[in-house]
């Protein structure tokens, strides 16, 4: 929150990333950072991306010891 007080604008609602435009922290953080990079248009682009069935099949293999024990532990926490 303070870093967001200390850089206004506090919101920008644009979509538009380009060079010497500055829309706050918030829009960087949350908008640039996730959303455009997500989406492939992010500003300065300097990152390398994969295929989004690799980076949903990744997730899914990150998140994978979660998902064979959280089924065990409803099954035992609705048998109690």
């Amino acid at each position: 929150m303070l870093a967001t007080v200390r850089n206004a604008p506090y919101f920008a609602w644009t979509l538009q990333s380009g060079p010497g435009q500055y829309h706050g922290f918030l829009w960087f953080y949350f908008v640039n950072e996730q959303l455009l990079r997500f989406l492939d248009l992010r500003y300065p682009h300097d990152y390398n991306t994969v295929p989004r069935l690799y980076f949903w099949l990744l997730h899914f293999l990150w998140l994978f010891p979660c998902v064979c024990i959280c089924p065990a532990v409803l099954k035992l926490s609705l048998n109690q």
